[in-house]
């Protein structure tokens, strides 16, 4: 699934768990995996950082999006955050500081 931003860049929302990641495609701005999306630790690594989607089912069947950001260097479970958290900015994307979110790490190199 992609969604294209007002200024053309395109996001990549990888969800399908049998099919490889497309990280060297230069048509996305940005790649987010979903839930069992495997991560190879070498492109994690040479990135510098990831996010990860879940979805999370609410009180009448409803469901919540949540997103957290793995980088190589994070030790334990990252904490999720509601995508009212995530921040566009031209530089990347990036987890709000408010309500005790802690700052992310930008990916090592961009394109």
């Amino acid at each position: 699934m992609t969604a294209r931003l007002e200024d053309g860049r395109v996001l990549l929302i990888h969800l399908d768990r049998s099919r490889p990641v497309a990280w060297n495609d230069p048509a996305f701005w940005e790649i987010l995996l979903g839930p069992g999306v495997r991560m190879d630790p070498d492109v994690l690594s040479e990135r510098g950082s990831i996010y990860r989607l879940r979805f999370d089912t609410r009180d009448g069947g409803r469901r919540a999006t949540q997103i957290r950001i793995e980088t190589s260097t994070s030790t334990g479970s990252p904490d999720w955050f509601s995508l009212d958290k995530l921040l566009l900015t031209e530089e990347g994307l990036s987890l709000s500081r408010q309500e005790g979110c802690s700052p992310t790490g930008q990916r090592a190199s961009r394109r």
